[in-house]
């Protein structure tokens, strides 16, 4: 897709997200004072630990630990890595994400010799691979 993730992205993006949104898209929260209450999905919870502050943008679970802002929330639960998770944010929120430029990549993105993996492609290829190796055992 050819993006550039820098701060202004980042920011813009954070600032386009409401972080009780994001998580009640997941999860059930209640309004408990200035805060919201929810079971965490990043563990077997059996009763409401993780809470979800607006006024800080974050979460946090204080039966796992789990905790951050919406970046760290959507990485941990689709289990991506930051530029996936930046990029879903941004779709979301109807941010336009910064294009790179030719003279920003380096000379072997420039000539084709590199160019990012999706985490899809990777699966592919180890699935792949797993078949080759069990043919082969």
């Amino acid at each position: 897709m050819g993006l550039r993730m820098d701060s202004g992205d980042r920011e813009k993006v954070l600032a386009a997200t409401d972080i009780v949104d994001l998580v009640a898209e997941h999860v059930q929260l209640k309004p408990k004072g200035r805060e919201y209450l929810g079971l965490c999905p990043f563990h077997d919870d059996r009763t409401p630990s993780m809470y979800v502050v607006p006024h800080k943008q974050m979460f946090h679970c204080f039966a796992c630990g789990a905790g951050g802002n919406a970046f760290d929330f959507t990485m941990q639960y689709h289990s991506i890595e930051f530029r996936e998770a930046l990029e879903l944010l941004a779709r979301r929120a109807n941010v336009e994400l910064t294009p790179l430029t030719e003279r920003k990549r380096t000379p072997r993105q420039r000539h084709g010799e590199a160019r990012d993996v999706s985490r899809a492609e990777l699966a592919r290829a180890c699935e792949y691979a797993r078949g080759f190796y069990r043919a082969i055992l």
